[in-house]
């Protein structure tokens, strides 16, 4: 195998037809790569970078591009018509970072970017896959899209950075999702712009982590609507908002909120096993059609306050009962809200619609409580 040894920097292009560029052996040397294969591939077979960190890599144009081992000031790959293949570790040390754009992208392994350097993986016309050894540590902003979706089992980190999911995510492994990343606890914004569901995988685990810190969450689609999660956790948000249903009872079917500031908010059903509020000084809002909480008691131990349904045809059903404890001067109640032969226990309460406290779930626990 033949290595390479930049001594300077270096252009390569191969016209517009399909001339491929393959490197067979290691790439070497502190300086600048451009490359561009018109409708060619890129093939780096060996390590690039691990002797001396290269300069920028710069790709503009191939249709597969497939690399190993990446150590760069940055990877950027402007265009391409076919697929990108990341099968080896990427570190960057620039604040270009990574900005890769094919029609799909596979990341295999690790990403690490430092001195500011931020993230972009876009798909133009296919998936956005990570694999679940494809963890993303970046000192930069993060943005994710994938045209027909992203398929993720990796970690995203960074350091007080914004991230971003734009389109709809399916969990390949249970992720964690975190701004405050090197002792950043103010964190930043993470926002999903599309649905999350997990895989058909039949161990029913995949769970979802969110930390933003001081700052806020936004999911805008549906959660769980085709595929249940198992677990929702956020540990650390001045605000959540949930747009649409959210479905997590797979295997535990817990959703927890550890610690969160300003507000809780599900416009869409939740449907899961347990709902975790610690005694977090949030206001939480449950104003889905069709709430359902069915595994045991729930007691809502938020000292904000609280708010069940918005309209009388909504119905909450906490089938092991439902306590509230908030010192707020009110709970705000509309709807039907239901128990399987188990005790509503509210503090001050006041209407925002019709309301109906059953303890017989329609009828069917006739025993009541």
């Amino acid at each position: 195998l033949s290595n390479t040894t930049l001594t300077g920097n270096v252009s390569i292009n191969t016209g517009t037809g399909a001339g491929n560029i393959v490197f067979a052996g290691t790439v070497n040397g502190g300086s600048d790569l451009a490359l561009a294969a018109g409708t060619g591939d890129v093939n780096f077979n060996g390590a690039v970078g691990a002797g001396a960190r290269l300069g920028a890599i710069t790709i503009n144009s191939a249709n597969d591009v497939i690399a190993a081992a990446i150590t760069a000031a940055s990877l950027t790959q402007v265009t391409g018509t076919g697929s990108t293949t990341l099968g080896g570790a990427v570190n960057t040390n620039a604040a270009a970072g990574v900005s890769v754009a094919n029609e799909a992208i596979n990341l295999n392994a690790g990403l690490t970017t430092t001195t500011g350097g931020t993230v972009t993986l876009n798909a133009t016309l296919g998936a956005l896959t990570i694999a679940q050894a494809g963890d993303i540590t970046s000192d930069g902003a993060v943005s994710l899209a994938g045209a027909t979706g992203i398929s993720t089992g990796g970690d995203v980190l960074t350091t007080g950075d914004t991230i971003t999911y734009g389109n709809d995510v399916t969990l390949i492994g249970s992720i964690s999702v975190d701004t405050t990343s090197g002792g950043n606890t103010n964190g930043a914004d993470i926002t999903f712009a599309g649905s999350i569901n997990a895989d058909s995988a039949a161990a029913n685990n995949r769970m979802l982590t969110l930390n933003a810190g001081i700052n806020d969450l936004t999911l805008t689609g549906d959660i769980g609507n085709l595929q249940p999660l198992a677990g929702l956790t956020v540990t650390n948000a001045d605000s959540a908002t949930f747009a649409s249903d959210v479905f997590v009872n797979d295997g535990t079917g817990t959703v927890n909120f550890v610690d969160t500031t300003k507000f809780v908010k599900f416009n869409g059903s939740l449907v899961a096993a347990k709902l975790l509020t610690g005694g977090n000084p949030f206001d939480l809002y449950l104003l889905g059609s069709n709430n359902v909480l069915s595994g045991g008691p729930t007691t809502l131990n938020n000292t904000g306050l609280v708010q069940i349904g918005d309209s009388a045809t909504d119905v909450s059903l906490f089938t092991g009962g439902l306590t509230v404890t908030s010192a707020q001067p009110n709970t705000k109640l509309g709807g039907f809200i239901r128990t399987a032969s188990s005790a509503i226990t509210l503090q001050r309460s006041s209407l925002v619609a019709d309301t109906v406290l059953d303890t017989t779930n329609n009828g069917a626990s006739v025993r009541g409580a």
